[in-house]
């Protein structure tokens, strides 16, 4: 009687680890993608709130202030006065709203970020008694160079 061997084949081809391999950089790939657009994410949202937080600043210390047209935001918060933000006067900057005043433009810089401020108000010439409509709108410049989408902020008051 012969006796068969049978042969036993051990580990794996060359081809199952070229497979496995690509497997798990296409995986890799992914995750790592999905982590920069996070990072890209959350980076807008930090400078998105940066200027909320700036606008709510500005609109409520030109709020205290009386909602007067001449109010110049480098003066309170730049050099000559408090001394707390890179702000300069400008005369760009976002649109504001229909048929209001633009009482005036700034450049903030915070960071790394710029931001442009646009101060505009109605003052209630159809209707002197009512409210008094302060606006402020703010964008922030991109990594081109260019504008992104503005942030307006109204509030009203009665002087």
């Amino acid at each position: 009687m012969e006796m068969m061997r049978k042969k036993q084949n051990r580990g794996v081809t060359l081809i199952e680890v070229m497979v496995a391999s690509l497997a798990v950089f296409v995986i890799f790939i992914g995750v790592m993608n999905f982590q920069y657009y996070c990072a890209v994410a959350a980076r807008k949202a930090d400078v998105r709130a940066t200027a909320a937080r700036l606008g709510l600043l500005l609109l409520e210390d030109w709020k205290t202030a009386g909602g007067d047209a001449d109010y110049v935001p480098v003066s309170v918060f730049g050099p000559a006065g408090l001394d707390i933000l890179d702000i300069e006067d400008s005369t760009i900057g976002p649109v504001g709203l229909n048929n209001v005043i633009i009482a005036g433009s700034s450049m903030i810089t915070i960071g790394n970020t710029e931001y442009c401020v646009t101060l505009s108000y109605d003052d209630g010439i159809n209707d002197p008694q009512g409210p008094q409509m302060l606006n402020v709108t703010i964008a922030n410049r991109s990594i081109s160079g260019e504008l992104d989408r503005p942030i307006s902020i109204t509030t009203y008051a009665n002087y």
